[in-house]
């Protein structure tokens, strides 16, 4: 398997009205240097949520969005590689929820993030 590491953090890359950070992750191995995924932090959502769907909606979280692997690299498990990079980034800043938006329609993605831990709270209206 490749290995693959964070090649930029940006917090000015991003342009909506909350701020967030985005990550770039690249190979190391096979085609090293090339940008192989992306994903965006923010503190808080890019729309509110009225009512909160979670269990415990004051807890410290950061709102996952646009986590995108490159095609050409799809099935080496490089998407699940950022997710337990997120999951070990916010533990060690003390973030105890990890929310993400993902439409219900796209059964394969839901499935996805349930493999590795995630929990349906709802669907907006």
């Amino acid at each position: 398997m490749a290995g693959y590491r964070l090649v930029s953090a940006e917090a000015s890359l991003c342009t909506e009205a909350v701020s967030c950070t985005l990550y770039a992750i690249s190979c190391t191995t096979g085609s090293a240097g090339r940008l192989v995924a992306t994903y965006a932090l923010r503190s808080a959502p890019m729309r509110p949520y009225d009512p909160a769907p979670w269990t415990n909606p004051d807890a410290l979280a950061r709102y996952l969005n646009r986590l995108a692997v490159d095609p050409l690299h799809h099935g080496r498990s490089i998407g699940r590689w950022c997710l337990d990079r997120i999951a070990a980034d916010c533990a060690r800043w003390g973030v105890h929820a990890i929310r993400c938006d993902v439409l219900a329609a796209n059964e394969r993605l839901c499935r996805f993030y349930e493999s590795a831990g995630y929990v349906a709270r709802g669907h907006p209206p």
